[in-house]
């Protein structure tokens, strides 16, 4: 199984602590987020790894190598300007050879069985994937979802701005793809540009793909911004990472 994993921001809401280190290489407890991360998706069947790489990348790149020491197979594309996430997957789209892919933002670290869970989410009739959600994140930061009954995603708004509109989920920031994403994607962008993978699929929604939602709630956790990492770094580690 592959994932793609964007790591090439700035890391602009930790910038007292991102001067000289990419925000997934700070560590807490006792590792850089990012190996946290690599090792609880080698433990969830994810054999390759896709880093995309920007801001200080040679930290990254000198750290993690090709991946063997870790256990899984790691390539490199790079992203030299902060173009956002779908700009990101564009830079992954050649190394992608299986029709489902994993994508998680490199500041979100979940336990090694969510992945296998995630798998048995999709279905003949889930053509576009599946998006983790949640009901406790900040959807007008983030990506406002919403769902059936069923669960299956109805719309995504990419930090919806209309007061008036409400959302029960956020995107959690892990997600199931199916490899047609990518034919959904622009092929140009300009520096001034971030188009955001919701809104990817907010067009592939309007166009007839089926996606499915899965509320993650325990043992989520999201390095968003310093309050956070601080908050995460004073706790005792997680049970699933002794």
């Amino acid at each position: 199984m592959v994932a793609v994993i964007p790591a090439a921001g700035l890391g602009k809401r930790m910038v007292e602590l991102t001067k000289d280190l990419p925000k997934p290489m700070l560590k807490v407890w006792g590792k850089p987020i990012l190996e946290h991360i690599i090792m609880q998706m080698r433990k969830g069947g994810i054999d390759t790894i896709i880093l995309i790489v920007g801001y200080k990348k040679q930290k990254i790149m000198d750290y993690f190598g090709n991946g063997s020491r870790f256990g899984v197979n790691i390539v490199y594309a790079i992203q030299d300007k902060p173009r956002g996430q779908t700009e990101a997957l564009l830079r992954a789209a050649p190394y992608l050879d299986t029709d489902m892919f994993f994508v998680q933002m490199a500041d979100i670290l979940v336990p090694w069985w969510w992945y296998g869970t995630l798998k048995l989410y999709v279905t003949n009739n889930i053509t576009g994937g599946v998006i983790t959600v949640n009901a406790n994140g900040d959807y007008r930061a983030g990506a406002g979802v919403i769902l059936d009954e069923n669960n299956n995603v109805l719309d995504v708004v990419e930090k919806p701005q209309d007061p008036e509109q409400k959302f029960e989920w956020n995107n959690s920031g892990i997600m199931l793809l199916n490899r047609r994403i990518i034919s959904y994607l622009p092929k140009d962008f300009n520096d001034t540009q971030e188009i955001y993978i919701a809104e990817i699929i907010q067009n592939m929604l309007r166009a007839g793909e089926a996606f499915r939602g899965y509320p993650i709630e325990a043992h989520y956790y999201d390095f968003k911004n310093r309050e956070a990492f601080e908050h995460y770094r004073n706790r005792r580690t997680p049970l699933f990472l002794r």
